[in-house]
């Protein structure tokens, strides 16, 4: 089982070149096209579920009752399991094949998020573990899981990026995708500020981890 999933996300093989330079260089600049677009609306669209929560966390308190403390515990569980998952993700995305790699990551991510959205109608407010509400525990949970696979966005794109593009285009290029990250925060700021008011705080997750799935 092992084996096939570290088969899975093998990066290709190369191919060899049975094409003229002319043709070459036309498939170059479509791929370089293609690959960046990849890039940009893949980010913007991690961002759509993982900025979600800035916005979500006031009625958050107010209905399920949090203290301040536990929206800390709940907001620190993402960028907890990120900053360990940004190392050990980054040396597994420059051996993995980027498009599947981030795809599976996009995926769970939204997973995540609509669990996350979910456990309040499983898990009573009331319930006690070792003196931790068992609902923050496993909201915790599923946010710090989603905070693992937001992690692997980063260094995939840093992988292709530096493959497609030479050191004298890099800054360059580096500099509008890094447009994708205020934009997918501005993005879903906007959207949970609409849906959170007219539909609860629950759609501030579900309706992102949908639209990420379907992209």
């Amino acid at each position: 089982m092992l084996k096939k999933l570290i088969d899975y996300y093998k990066a290709p093989k190369e191919i060899p070149v049975t094409k003229s330079d002319e043709e070459v260089g036309k498939l170059y600049k479509k791929c370089r096209i293609d690959i960046f677009s990849s890039c940009f609306l893949g980010y913007t669209m991690f961002y759509l579920t993982r900025k979600n929560i800035s916005v979500a966390l006031p009625v958050l308190s107010e209905e399920l009752h949090f203290s301040n403390i536990e929206l800390g515990i709940l907001g620190s569980a993402l960028y907890f399991s990120y900053a360990i998952g940004k190392f050990i993700n980054g040396i597994l995305a420059d051996k993995a094949d980027a498009n599947k790699f981030m795809t599976l990551s996009i995926l769970i991510s939204a997973i995540s998020n609509i669990l996350f959205a979910l456990s309040p109608m499983i898990f009573p407010t009331n319930i006690q573990f070792m003196g931790q509400s068992v609902l923050l525990l496993v909201m915790s949970l599923f946010w710090g899981i989603n905070g693992w696979f937001q992690s692997a966005g980063f260094p995939v794109c840093t992988k292709v990026l530096t493959f497609w593009w030479s050191n004298k285009e890099r800054g360059t290029i580096w500099s509008i995708w890094a447009i994708s990250h205020q934009l997918g925060t501005c993005i879903v700021f906007l959207l949970a500020g609409y849906l959170i008011p007219k539909y609860g705080w629950q759609s501030a997750f579900i309706i992102p981890a949908f639209l990420n799935i379907l992209s």
